[in-house]
């Protein structure tokens, strides 16, 4: 389920858990909503920190595509193993 917090100029989109009851659901967004404020939505948002210690970077060779993850069926996976 996505929630929104934000306003209507500035959207800001969350996804909580599918398998919440809607009770559940009803009450863990009234919590969002209350404490939205907490949230930083981007880094200009929280000035002072360090961006070296939040972002990561992944070196790539560009000549070459990214492998494609695929899942397999459980009882293939511990035969693999």
């Amino acid at each position: 389920m996505i929630i929104d917090l934000g306003t209507s100029d500035e959207p800001r989109d969350l996804k909580i858990g599918k398998l919440l009851t809607s009770e559940k659901q009803k009450d863990f967004t009234l919590l969002l909503r209350e404490f939205r404020n907490v949230f930083a939505w981007s880094y200009k948002a929280k000035p002072g920190i360090n961006r070296d210690i939040v972002e990561c970077k992944i070196p790539l060779y560009l000549d070459v595509k990214p492998a494609k993850l695929c899942r397999i069926k459980l009882e293939w996976a511990l035969k693999i193993k």
